[in-house]
């Protein structure tokens, strides 16, 4: 019998190296698909990008460009709407939050105390009468309180505010900045930040100096850049993408160094302070470590410090699920806080 040879089957190098990058790619497709599921369990998801559900009457906006700050509050009355959450603020003819009424108004015989800070300050989330700086002035009607705070305002656009009105001739006897731990981020306009705010590009348009160290040391001035967020392609539409979009974020926070550039804005403030004639106090309006151990580099500076910190996370002292800004409740505190520290410093009585 003859034996019938049949070819023997090989495959090419190239068939081979096709199929094991199928593999490959099959098997990270497969983990992909695995870690999606279990961090969609674990409550992490793709990146919104959608705005925030936030109604303003009239105009629909509350911001406006600014030459200097990048962005200001637009003068006038605004009724503002999120969820079942309703507040009414208003802006004078300079922007600014009010923190009395015309008929109330009396000619100041005590200091004049400006107030610089961020939302918390502007007071967000609660009516005029309901700020801490309208509770202070309403209280001491012979003070002079300017509100200075500016939703999502850092301490870099607190100084450059600063610097503004004390060259077009302002002059205050006391200046009070109130920080809070995320300021850090905002002053050197993180790529974290950017992530955050993009959804409140429909208030109104966005623009948002920033400052870094230079290689000599010193922190400069970089031109406003637009609140726009370019993250890594389909965090939109993947958690697991998202939530490494975000562990870059981390890391970039580290590189610009944030808290010590806040330190540094601080030092400027305190130059600013010696120079025209001012006290300058820097309060903390949360008790959490990082704000903690920042009036404490403040005080090493030679800067006195305010401690009005507040837990506003707690359910009682914030609008959650519709706002997590300090609530009535909570803009109550910070004002019996401030009082009392004012009190302490003689600058009321």
């Amino acid at each position: 019998m003859v034996k019938r040879k049949f070819p023997s089957r090989k495959y090419s190098t190239g068939n081979m190296k096709a199929k094991n990058l199928l593999i490959v790619f099959g098997s990270g497709f497969i983990m992909l698909l695995m870690g999606e599921l279990v961090l969609r369990i674990l409550g992490f998801s793709p990146w919104n990008a959608a705005p925030d559900p936030i109604s303003v009457i009239p105009g629909g906006s509350v911001f406006q460009l600014d030459p200097v700050t990048g962005f200001r509050h637009k003068p006038g009355k605004f009724q503002v709407q999120i969820g079942e959450l309703t507040f009414e603020m208003t802006h004078n003819e300079r922007s600014l939050r009010i923190t009395s009424t015309a008929d109330t108004v009396v000619e100041p015989e005590g200091p004049e105390l400006w107030f610089l800070g961020g939302s918390f300050t502007h007071g967000w989330a609660v009516n005029d009468n309901e700020t801490f700086p309208w509770l202070l002035q309403s209280r001491y009607p012979k003070l002079r309180i300017v509100n200075y705070g500016v939703g999502g305002y850092g301490t870099l656009l607190s100084l450059l505010q600063l610097e503004r009105e004390l060259e077009s001739g302002n002059l205050p006897d006391a200046v009070i900045v109130f920080y809070v731990f995320f300021h850090d981020q905002r002053n050197v306009f993180s790529r974290e930040r950017r992530k955050t705010i993009t959804g409140l590009n429909h208030l109104g348009p966005l623009a948002q100096p920033k400052v870094s160290f230079n290689e000599s040391g010193q922190i400069e001035q970089i031109d406003s850049n637009t609140v726009e967020y370019e993250g890594l392609p389909g965090i939109e539409f993947s958690a697991v993408l998202n939530l490494l979009d975000d562990a870059y974020n981390s890391l970039e926070r580290m590189l610009l160094r944030e808290r010590d550039v806040t330190a540094a804005l601080f030092e400027r403030m305190a130059a600013l302070a010696k120079r025209y004639g001012f006290e300058l106090f820097v309060a903390g309006l949360s008790p959490d470590k990082a704000t903690v151990e920042m009036l404490q580099r403040v005080e090493l500076l030679g800067i006195s410090t305010i401690d009005m910190a507040m837990p506003f996370w707690e359910p009682e002292f914030n609008n959650m699920p519709w706002d997590s800004h300090p609530n009535t409740a909570g803009q109550e505190i910070y004002a019996q806080k401030l009082e009392r520290e004012l009190l302490r410093l003689g600058l009321i009585d």
